[in-house]
């Protein structure tokens, strides 16, 4: 545990973990992650000086993440229900047995990354 912070040590390290992300792609552009992580960071080391404002930071910073990874979802999925579903319009008859399964594929690798979070 971080005595400063009493954050647990594994937690207050993980906002710069260089750990390879599952699937081998970010969930958020670099650029984005690096900005949020250094948002993060200066929270916990200003903690000591201002308790409130590191907390009010730090929420500030979860809520950025999680808005803009909800963003990235909803495109990710519009992106695989495209593909399986544009072919199943009656003119266009079935999406074929490839297009399904590359869209089911995709929807478990990415389905196992979340729940791995």
């Amino acid at each position: 545990m971080d005595e400063k912070t009493h954050i647990p040590q594994r937690e207050a390290a993980g906002s710069t973990r260089s750990e390879q992300p599952v699937g081998g792609a970010l969930l958020l552009p670099q650029d984005e992650r690096e900005r949020l992580e250094l948002q993060l960071r200066q929270a916990v080391n200003g903690f000591v000086e201002n308790p409130h404002g590191a907390v009010q930071e730090a929420d500030n910073a979860f809520d950025a993440a999680a808005t803009r990874l909800t963003e990235l979802l909803a495109e990710l999925r519009q992106s695989i229900r495209t593909s399986w579903r544009n072919g199943t319009a009656p003119e266009q008859g079935p999406a074929d047995t490839e297009a399904l399964r590359l869209a089911l594929q995709r929807y478990r690798e990415h389905t196992e990354r979340l729940l791995r979070l």
